[in-house]
């Protein structure tokens, strides 16, 4: 059905089990380059409750990529 154009994909914010927001995606990017250190891949997976994949994920472009 999706392949047929029949039906769209829930993806981002629209999926339902979504835990991130847009603004929560730039920030991820924008504290992680500005301090490594203060805001490291566990911290902000923990502030975020995702996982530490998820987190470098976002970081590195893999997800969340219309919010760069």
């Amino acid at each position: 059905a999706y392949s047929a154009g029949l039906m769209n994909p829930c993806t981002g914010v629209d999926h339902p089990k979504s835990k991130l927001t847009v603004s929560k995606a730039r920030y991820i990017r924008k504290h992680f380059n500005l301090d490594k250190k203060k805001y490291s891949v566990i911290k902000l997976a923990k502030k975020f409750e995702v996982s530490e994949q998820t987190v470098r994920q976002v970081i590195n472009n893999i997800t969340w990529k219309e919010t760069r």
